[in-house]
């Protein structure tokens, strides 16, 4: 995400929770297929031995701003009138958020390398001469093909999906579709800076003639607008 959700703690709370009826509603299930359960255990549909895998849930924030919300349900929640003594009786509930513009490459780092890679295309996205560096960075620039798929869709760049090429053991190399991703911005950079330079151009001249048709000679054209005199007879001639 792009933004800073100011609910997160409950967000994150009520998809844990989800998945961790989900995965009871299974247990259930099973249970009542084999009607192995008597008394309490029936009652809640659920063995004393029974286990559910814990629910890990990593919010991945890709905004360009710190992330300044709330980690933890107790965040949230307006304890001030609450007595000291009753506080620890309200269940907090801490988030995990991965602010990957603003957490160490260092950190990053510490990720597998193809979840590296695509953590550092996001946090480098909009700096040309570090993106281009990102194999330097990283130390490998092969990814699985979803990995591969997700830095294509999170740029807003499909035609990262002709571009990559094949690795020997499998999965894509980033390599070239980096230098045609870079490539592509030089060349849209200088497309844009012919455009603002005709623009400007034009823009010039229109003003050398209209001080023109107010009687202006030429020198004092030229001064008023930091130009030489041969160019105001350029554009005038």
């Amino acid at each position: 995400m792009e933004y800073v959700d100011y609910a997160m703690p409950l967000r994150v709370l009520d998809s844990d929770t989800l998945s961790y009826l989900h995965q009871k509603k299974a247990v259930s299930r099973g249970h009542w297929e084999k009607k192995d359960l008597a008394g309490g255990e029936f009652l809640s549909q659920c063995s004393k031995e029974d286990r559910l895998l814990p629910v890990i849930t990593l919010v991945l924030y890709c905004g360009e701003a710190p992330w300044d919300g709330a980690r933890c349900l107790h965040e949230l929640l307006d304890l001030e009138l609450i007595p000291d003594r009753l506080k620890e009786c309200v269940a907090d509930y801490p988030i995990h958020i991965l602010d990957v513009c603003h957490t160490p490459d260092e950190r990053l780092r510490e990720f597998p390398p193809d979840i590296c890679f695509m953590l550092l295309c996001i946090k480098y996205a909009k700096d040309k001469e570090a993106f281009a560096r990102l194999r330097e960075l990283t130390g490998s620039a092969i990814v699985s093909e979803d990995t591969y798929e997700t830095i294509a869709e999170y740029l807003g760049e499909p035609e990262l999906l002709e571009n990559g090429g094949q690795a020997e053991k499998g999965g894509k190399d980033m390599c070239e579709a980096i230098r045609a991703l870079v490539e592509d911005g030089r060349n849209e950079g200088l497309r844009q800076g012919i455009e603002q330079g005709i623009e400007q151009g034009i823009q010039l001249a229109k003003q050398v003639f209209r001080l023109a048709d107010e009687g202006v000679d030429w020198g004092e054209i030229a001064k008023r607008l930091s130009i030489s005199e041969k160019e105001v007879e350029q554009i005038l001639n």
